[in-house]
């Protein structure tokens, strides 16, 4: 299906984790390598073509700040953190 799930969720983990401050700089380091031999293994077993790829990195961006600064602005939510986890649960929502 177009686009990889397994490209968009790593995609989303990427773009989340660069996003919060309370997590250490060797946890995102480990978190975007895997994230990336994730994209990198969905090519290889040829489970995805270059494009499933590239359409990943394309939409979850445009989601991901839509859903952060646009349209899901809650007044409940108070913290980066809480906020993350609400846009991660919606787009797990979404592809499913």
């Amino acid at each position: 299906l177009f686009p990889s799930a397994h490209c968009a969720f790593s995609i989303l983990f990427i773009i989340s984790i660069l996003d919060v401050k309370e997590i250490k700089k060797e946890y995102k380091i480990l978190i975007i390598i895997s994230s990336l031999l994730i994209i990198l293994s969905t090519l290889f077993i040829k489970q995805h073509v270059v494009i499933d790829v590239l359409g990943a990195l394309l939409i979850v961006p445009i989601y991901y700040i839509l859903k952060l600064y646009h349209s899901f602005k809650i007044k409940s939510v108070t913290n980066r953190r809480e906020k993350h986890e609400k846009i991660l649960s919606m787009f797990i929502i979404i592809c499913n």
